[in-house]
């Protein structure tokens, strides 16, 4: 490329005038170990002005700058002038650590340990395939935030552009943990970048508040729950509707007793969908009938049982005698599609037996019907499916003599501490109970 008005302007670096009336910057980019000369013109966007001196001189600005920026990079990467844009680094990122899960799981199937460590993360932690799938849905995520963001070029975006991660996030219907598995992810990606030295920082994003109580889910009281179960009842009881119909209002009837009396996280994809293969009947000899749920795959946590309470024998029980009725017993899936449907243009399609993933349309339809909607879009303001984990929690809660935190805890696949900071005022309440219990000398009412 010939430049017209050529003259150097720091060391390996040159502007001159474009046959396109343009300043550009000849930036020399040679790698003595490789021997590869990268050396390349770009345009500077500014537009020659015949011999005016402050024309030049912010021509001349311009490119010492562009070439401070290549600087860094000749000798390190195939193409200093590259722009690497954070979607493609974290999708390079999310690509090999899919390559390393899928290696992983291939030596625990020949029965060797994996070898892949999660880099960054704590000791003794492997890529796997739960892994693996969180880390491609979170990619996802992230390419809407990149989106939010002045630049695209990873080089360029600051930690302060980052820490709006936080208050984008608050758009969201997202728990505070999942908040923090996006920064870490974030985090990751960026040390894969600095290891390829695009960037020579890792972010700490600013993380959301670590007070539960006030990011819990709003409350479900027992007259809307009540209210709910009412409402559905109705309307798999209403006459004149067709089978179709009345199937998949059964069924969400059933779902909404089945998530209030386990406890367990509401399914939303295949992975986390209950499969009546994990549901068991425990019946022995002059004891109680027992019922359990096994939930292997809710967030990648450990396995946990729930414990089936009475209000969900019915449930099970109907879904029974509605697959069989259908000719459908026993479908993998507890939440099955009875009939089949065509792909259209405006929906997916779906064939008998395949799982049904949410009740997402239902749901708010139910809130809409019973007058439980609210514009409010901060989740301890509006109801959600994930509130009727909280019903059942709040309400072994308040069996205190009968149950405690720690067995609570094991019983929903949780911890002791989220449950004391969730419901710290029944966590107290507990508390004061079990010690007036043990006291002798404890005050009694007159």
């Amino acid at each position: 490329m010939k430049l017209l008005h050529a003259e150097e302007v720091a060391t390996g670096v040159k502007i001159g005038v474009h046959a396109n009336g343009y300043w550009y910057a000849r930036i020399y980019a040679y790698d003595p170990a490789t021997k590869k000369d990268s050396t390349q013109s770009k345009s500077t966007k500014i537009k020659y002005e015949g011999g005016r001196a402050s024309n030049k001189n912010k021509a001349r600005i311009k490119a010492t700058d562009m070439a401070r920026e290549v600087a860094p990079h000749i000798g390190k990467t195939a193409n200093p002038f590259k722009r690497y844009l954070v979607k493609n680094i974290a999708k390079e990122w999310t690509d090999l650590v899919c390559e390393l899960a899928d290696e992983n799981e291939a030596l625990k199937i020949k029965g060797k340990r994996p070898k892949h460590e999660v880099y960054g993360g704590k000791p003794g932690r492997y890529w796997a395939v739960n892994r693996k799938e969180t880390v491609q849905r979170n990619n996802r995520y992230l390419k809407e935030f990149w989106k939010t963001l002045p630049t695209q070029d990873i080089k360029k975006i600051t930690n302060k552009q980052l820490d709006g991660l936080n208050e984008w996030a608050k758009t969201k219907d997202w728990s505070a943990s999942q908040v923090i598995k996006l920064i870490t992810q974030v985090r990751m990606v960026w040390r894969y970048a600095r290891d390829k030295d695009f960037v020579d920082f890792i972010p700490s994003p600013k993380r959301p508040s670590e007070n539960l109580k006030e990011l819990s889910r709003r409350k479900l009281k027992q007259e809307e729950f009540e209210k709910m179960v009412s409402y559905t009842r109705e309307r798999y009881e209403e006459p004149g509707i067709s089978i179709r119909r009345r199937d998949s209002y059964l069924q969400f009837h059933c779902w909404l007793l089945i998530c209030a009396s386990t406890g367990i996280r509401p399914p939303s994809a295949l992975k986390n969908a209950v499969r009546y293969k994990y549901y068991s009947i425990q019946k022995k000899k002059g004891k109680k009938e027992l019922r359990f749920l096994v939930r292997p795959d809710e967030k990648e946590l450990p396995q946990y049982t729930a414990n089936v309470m009475p209000g969900a024998w019915k449930a099970f029980d109907m879904l029974e005698e509605l697959y069989r009725a259908r000719g459908m017993w026993e479908p993998e899936f507890v939440f099955a599609h009875t009939h089949s449907k065509k792909a259209s243009s405006g929906s997916a399609g779906y064939e008998i037996g395949e799982p049904i993933l949410c009740y997402k349309k239902q749901w708010a339809n139910m809130l809409a019907n019973t007058g439980l909607a609210t514009k409010e879009r901060a989740q301890n303001k509006r109801l959600a499916p994930y509130s009727l984990r909280g019903y059942l929690i709040t309400k072994l809660m308040e069996q205190k003599h009968i149950l405690r935190t720690s067995t609570i805890a094991h019983m929903t696949g949780t911890s002791e501490r989220m449950i004391n900071q969730a419901y710290e005022d029944k966590s107290t309440e507990r508390a004061a109970e079990r010690l007036a219990e043990e006291l002798d000398d404890w005050p009694m009412d007159e």
